[in-house]
Parts: structure tokens; C-alpha cells; sequence
């Protein structure tokens, strides 16, 4: 999906929901929602730059899903 390591998204399109693996953790987050924590990560990165590939990991993986999302 990017150049970062170790990433997947799941889509439950029925349940409403989409799950980042990031790194070795999960991360879930509801479908309806995904620009306002697009916007959080966005602000996190100006916060914690030391976690900047984590932030830009999940960003463009919620990018992505809200783009496919609205192609629907």
C-alpha cells in the first residue's frame, strides 16, 4: 500500500468500520468518521514529530479508504 513496513487496512463495509495494523498494532475507526481523525494525525504530527512514520502511515491509509469510500 506505501513504503511503510508492516500495514494492512481492513474494511468492514457492513459494519461500518475500517482497521489500520500499523507497526504491530491495530487501530479501528468508523467509516463515517474518517476525516476528523485524519485531521487529528495531521495535528499529532506537528506534536510528536519523533512519530511521524506512524502518523503518515495512518493518514495515507485513511486517505486511501476515504477515497475508496467515496468512489462507492
Amino acid at each position: 500500500m506505501s513504503e511503510h513496513a508492516e500495514q494492512d487496512c481492513e474494511i468492514d463495509w457492513r459494519g461500518g468500520n475500517v482497521t489500520l495494523h500499523v507497526e504491530g498494532s491495530s487501530y479501528s475507526f468508523p467509516l463515517d468518521d474518517l476525516e476528523t481523525w485524519i485531521d487529528f494525525y495531521q495535528r499529532q504530527l506537528d506534536l510528536f514529530p519523533k512519530a511521524r512514520r506512524l502518523y503518515e502511515a495512518k493518514i495515507q491509509m485513511l486517505k486511501q479508504t476515504v477515497d475508496l469510500r467515496n468512489a462507492l
